[in-house]
């Protein structure tokens, strides 16, 4: 058994970089089919400014937690490779870096052989995937 942190069908999420701006969203026909895409300016690291282009692949909705804190704070979808998963994320604050959020792609649950109540746990902590937000503001719930 190896030491090392295995982060599969995990992830985490944090205020964008300052250098960071949405300014576009839209869609494009490609090979006739039609995508949903999002532009947000940058700087490399040499200085020159770019336009990073990204695909919607997903999207996350506020989940109910009346009945069991530990349920994520959002759950949703996600098309991965053409592939429908089923994406659960939970608000954290991390003690130099502040909030941020912790992502968890699981088999959608009309698919599970059996029920579990895994999801409903926060996944392990992603300490070794901080980036430095010091300096960033609160993130827009």
């Amino acid at each position: 058994m190896s030491d090392e942190y295995d982060n599969t069908n995990t992830g985490v999420g944090f205020k964008p970089f300052e250098d960071q701006k949405f300014i576009l969203q839209g869609k494009m026909d490609i090979d006739g089919t039609e995508e949903r895409f999002a532009y947000i300016t940058a700087v490399s690291r040499d200085g020159g400014k770019r336009i990073d282009v990204y695909q919607k692949t997903g999207a996350l909705f506020p989940n109910d937690k009346s009945d069991n804190e530990n349920k994520p704070d959002y759950t949703g979808t996600l098309d991965y490779k053409n592939e429908k998963k089923r994406l659960a994320s939970w608000k954290k604050v991390h003690d130099t870096n502040g909030n941020y959020m912790s992502l968890e792609v699981t088999v959608p649950r009309d698919r599970e052989e059996s029920p579990t109540q895994a999801s409903d746990s926060p996944p392990p902590k992603e300490e070794q995937n901080v980036i430095d937000t010091t300096d960033a503001e609160e993130i827009p719930f």
